[in-house]
């Protein structure tokens, strides 16, 4: 959904059209569970703080002043969501590092393959990581924000993400190293 669908959906949202909300949930509600998931990792709790997360999205959208953009907006709610849950919830929370991967795209089936093989492992050992860690290397590889928006949505300076970011390559390296996956660049 681009920029002027999401708007043209918030507005008539917010003048009582109840499909137009729909569509927003429709369109972004794979990635807020995601997000979710990966901070809480267990399915169901996963699938009710997105619930609530669109719920808390609607009764505060005419706060939505689109000085960022909606996802970010909407990622930030469940990114909130998730963490209230945590504290409430006394589960340890850890503080935030990050690490960088990437996934190459080969264009032939074999290498699609290797590549998909590739990204599960990265998914896997990313969930391995702290949930925040996870978090953050998720949004930044995976839903592809920037170092900007990752920061808006987990209330961090932009320097402090590229720091976590550096910080966590390294663990990440190591993790690779040791199952013997290799990994190119792409220069983020």
């Amino acid at each position: 959904m681009n920029n002027q669908q999401e708007k043209r959906c918030i507005q008539a949202t917010l003048l009582g059209d109840m499909s137009a909300f729909a569509k927003l949930v429709e369109a972004y509600k794979d990635y807020v569970f995601t997000l979710t998931m990966r901070i809480v990792s267990n399915r169901e709790i996963a699938e009710e703080l997105a619930q609530d997360t669109f719920l808390k999205a609607y009764n505060s959208l005419n706060t939505f002043k689109a000085e960022s953009k909606f996802t970010t907006w909407l990622y930030r709610i469940a990114y909130n969501t998730s963490l209230d849950y945590i504290k409430k919830s006394k589960i340890q929370f850890e503080e935030i590092e990050e690490a960088s991967l990437l996934s190459s795209g080969e264009n032939n089936t074999l290498d699609h393959l290797i590549d998909k093989e590739r990204r599960e492992m990265l998914e896997r050992i990313i969930s391995e990581l702290p949930n925040v860690d996870s978090v953050i290397l998720s949004l930044y590889y995976f839903d592809e924000k920037s170092v900007k928006e990752i920061g808006e949505i987990v209330n961090l300076k932009s320097n402090t993400i590229k720091q976590r970011l550096h910080r966590a390559r390294k663990i990440l390296a190591t993790k690779l190293t040791t199952q013997n996956i290799t990994l190119e660049t792409n220069g983020r």
